[in-house]
């Protein structure tokens, strides 16, 4: 649905640094701000401000957190450039690749950073991230298979970094509603950048047969 589309009472809440999205059927108020990176103005959300209806706005609650928004830049660039590796490992370790994967991902995309970890839908699709003491011979599988992961994302960027390209599409983020997760809607210069790099919005994985 078109902006110009939303009720005049949803409308009466667009303001200057504000954002109105529509998920399944709702509308929600965001704070936003811009951002020019590589020469390009991006739109950042700042926070969830809450539910808009006829009646007014009704604020997050503050004792219990219903919306949670995480970022989902990492996750499906993971699942497109780094597909083979993933799929590899499932077939591998079809009993272990729920403890491998996470602990790949937060080594080659966060660098041990868990707040970062914690920020993004990675953390929903592998909620049991291990950071326990491991035998020696675990640790260096673990360091081979993020070394894997490491060739394809060179590649890909061919001597930019991947903070640049992540920057480039900041703007997509999973919101969860209690169990569910939608994605927020996603701005056209985004998508055309995942055309042109052919990574998909969608993705899934799973145990192999």
């Amino acid at each position: 649905m078109a902006l110009i589309d939303y009720p005049t009472w949803v409308l009466k809440f667009k303001e200057h640094n504000k954002e109105i999205r529509c998920l399944q059927g709702k509308y929600y108020l965001y704070q936003v701000h811009t951002s020019r990176i590589d020469g390009k103005v991006k739109k950042v959300t700042d926070k969830y401000l809450g539910r808009i209806t006829e009646e007014g706005l009704i604020p997050p609650a503050r004792k219990q957190i219903t919306y949670t928004i995480k970022e989902y830049h990492t996750t499906i660039f993971a699942f497109s450039i780094c597909s083979s590796i993933i799929t590899g490992i499932i077939k591998k370790y079809p009993h272990k690749y729920l403890d491998y994967l996470p602990l790949c991902f937060y080594d080659v995309f966060f660098n041990h950073r868990i707040d970062q970890w914690n920020r993004s839908y990675l953390s929903v699709l592998f909620p049991n991230l291990k950071l326990i003491p491991r035998s020696m011979a675990v640790q260096n599988e673990i360091n081979r298979l993020s070394t894997m992961f490491k060739h394809p994302i060179t590649k890909f960027l061919s001597g930019s970094s991947l903070d640049a390209f992540f920057q480039s599409i900041n703007d997509l983020y999973m919101v969860g509603i209690g169990d569910s997760w939608t994605l927020a809607k996603v701005s056209e210069e985004t998508i055309q950048i995942l055309n042109k790099h052919h990574i998909s919005l969608e993705f899934t994985y799973g145990e192999s047969k």
